[in-house]
């Protein structure tokens, strides 16, 4: 017994370790990506490139996740400092606020897919769709969405008490925690990941196809501009997979 609680003293000891000194890093990068995001995308070069404006969209929600998500998660789980166990209110908005960026920054990618997608297609009704104007209605309406869908958060979320009077801040016990734990999953964790996957086969399908049809008689500026849409193309890719990988594993 000795021995084993010893073995658990240890164990927990790790823990509070790893979520005291491992978030800090990941917060400092975090924060330097995210701002290199800004600058890159908002270059002039770039204004009339609709990919940026979803890459920008789901910087602005990662600041959400970065500085407020992030930020509680490392002073709750590694310093025990919890507000949002004192405020049935700060609860609520921790929870809808964290819920709510967390999905709008996965889903602002799966429309970066949707929009090279689109840019990749040899259809001209198809290559419509990957314009700066879609681009904005489609971040405007996914948000409005995002906010809509996560409403029953602040309405059902708040301050529960264990059998020991230990309180913590989380959905109300019952039907409804296990429904906001599967919706979560389900939006967060599942379906984005599946979508950017699908459309990133596609994606990678037309480029080998614009690769064949790239032939000498075209323009220096024709080129130019489809290795720059190649560019965004491959970041898109990787950033799919970075997601794909740790975002899944939740949905498992």
């Amino acid at each position: 017994m000795a021995n084993s609680s010893s073995v658990i003293a240890q164990l927990n000891y790790l823990s509070l370790q790893v979520n005291r000194y491992l978030p800090i890093p990941l917060f400092i990068l975090g924060s330097i990506g995210s701002t290199l995001n800004v600058l890159i995308f908002t270059r002039k070069s770039l204004k009339t490139n609709s990919c940026t404006k979803y890459f920008l969209a789901s910087t602005t929600a990662n600041f959400f996740v970065i500085y407020f998500v992030i930020l509680l998660r490392i002073l709750s789980d590694g310093y025990g400092i919890d507000p949002s166990i004192y405020s049935n209110e700060f609860c609520k908005i921790r929870y809808y606020i964290t819920y709510t960026a967390r999905s709008l920054s996965s889903w602002f990618i799966v429309l970066a897919c949707v929009d090279r997608f689109a840019s990749s297609c040899q259809t001209a009704k198809y290559r419509k769709f990957s314009t700066v104007p879609i681009a904005y209605f489609s971040i405007a309406t996914a948000t409005l969405l995002g906010f809509l869908s996560y409403l029953h958060v602040p309405l059902l979320f708040g301050v529960q008490y264990t059998t020991n009077g230990i309180p913590s801040c989380y959905a109300l016990t019952g039907p409804y925690r296990i429904f906001a734990d599967l919706f979560y999953t389900v939006c967060y964790a599942a379906v984005p990941p599946i979508i950017m996957i699908t459309f990133g086969i596609l994606i990678v399908l037309n480029i080998k196809n614009t690769h064949r049809q790239i032939t000498p008689a075209m323009s220096t500026g024709v080129i130019g501009n489809r290795r720059k849409d190649h560019h965004f193309m491959i970041m898109l890719l990787f950033q799919v997979g970075t997601i794909f990988v740790f975002t899944m594993p939740i949905a498992i």
